[in-house]
């Protein structure tokens, strides 16, 4: 059972050894989980959404494009497996093109300090 204070973005490593009789421990391979803040509901009128980051098109395959009233300090993006890759804001616009095809997390750093992750696929 993982912590209730990780953050979202913390990523865990976890393996484990298993016991067969007297004979020596199979050792499993590492998983690596990430920690995700995931909210489902519904939105209804009173949802104040004026701080709302948004990102599109998702899918995307060369450029995703961010919507906020929110100011960022940096961006990154991580892999399924959390490798993080640098990548460059410029007027609201992040060049993906050069990133194979697959499911990523673009990871938000805003000026007042918050941390948003939002889910993208670039084919």
């Amino acid at each position: 059972k993982q912590k209730s204070n990780n953050a979202p973005g913390t990523l865990i490593n976890n393996s484990a050894a298993i016991f067969f009789d007297f004979n020596a421990a199979v050792i499993t391979d590492t998983v690596r989980l990430m920690v995700m803040d995931v909210t489902i509901g519904i939105q209804g009128k009173n949802h104040d959404n004026k701080n709302e980051i948004n990102i599109f098109p998702n899918p995307a395959t060369t450029a995703l494009f961010i919507r906020s009233n929110e100011k960022f300090k940096n961006v990154c993006c991580l892999n399924y497996l959390g490798k993080e890759t640098d990548v460059k804001l410029k007027d609201g616009s992040i060049n993906i093109s050069f990133l194979p095809e697959g499911f990523y997390f673009l990871k938000i750093f805003t000026q007042d300090g918050k941390t948003v992750m939002k889910k993208f696929v670039k084919q």
